[in-house]
């Protein structure tokens, strides 16, 4: 934890932070290199150290505010109180939870989508370029049954793809995304109940939708 220290002027402490590069003195001059002065010398020119008290709480219902300073002469304390969050505050902490999910959600489906693909013993490139570069081997496949063409592979190497190579290629990826879509529908159905839960408490319902992974199911 960062230690941290309070300028105190006529017994009145400063907000916590960390050791100033420099300080002005009442006589106008400017002390630096702070870093290389003993607690005595800070507390000589109004550095105090600074000691936290936070209490234990719940985030997802309670936050912590302050703090309040007091200053007894040696050392300067910051007391945080613990405030419980408003309905508004708790509901507006659950929606931005399981929107982070549902985000997190999609960019992990949308990262598996254009990964390369393994088909029939070979990885192929399917990032939006090679997608459509792919729709149009695929076009000219079922417009002409005799259609091949070599194609690149993900590992710099080519492979003779026919007419129906395209078409079979083509139905594989088709349904991997598809199921990419089901599950990122089946993971976002399961955070909403959770958000929505009459039986779940606040953080129960926070704890459980952060749990939730695209390995979840």
């Amino acid at each position: 934890m960062e230690t941290l220290y309070s300028l105190v002027v006529n017994n009145i402490p400063g907000m916590p932070g960390p050791l100033p590069d420099r300080l002005r003195l009442p006589d106008g001059m400017t002390r630096t290199s702070l870093n290389e002065l003993t607690f005595e010398q800070l507390n000589a020119i109004g550095i105090y150290l600074v000691q936290e008290v936070r209490p234990e709480y719940t985030p997802e219902t309670q936050y912590l505010s302050g703090p309040t300073l007091s200053f007894d002469g040696t050392i300067v304390t910051a007391t945080y109180t613990v405030v419980d969050k408003s309905a508004e505050e708790i509901l507006a902490e659950i929606n931005r939870t399981k929107i982070e999910k549902f985000d997190e959600l999609a960019n992990h489906r949308w990262t598996l989508e254009v990964a390369d693909f393994e088909w029939n013993g070979h990885l192929f490139v399917a990032d939006e370029r090679s997608q459509t570069k792919m729709l149009k081997a695929l076009i000219s496949a079922m417009n002409n049954p005799s259609f091949t063409e070599q194609w690149k592979l993900a590992d710099g190497t080519y492979t003779e793809m026919t007419g129906q190579n395209f078409i079979d290629l083509s139905a594989a990826y088709e349904t991997f995304v598809r199921n990419l879509f089901v599950k990122e529908a089946t993971l976002r159905y399961m955070i909403t109940n959770i958000a929505e839960s009459a039986e779940l408490t606040p953080s129960q319902k926070v704890l459980q939708m952060n749990a939730i992974t695209w390995d979840s199911v």
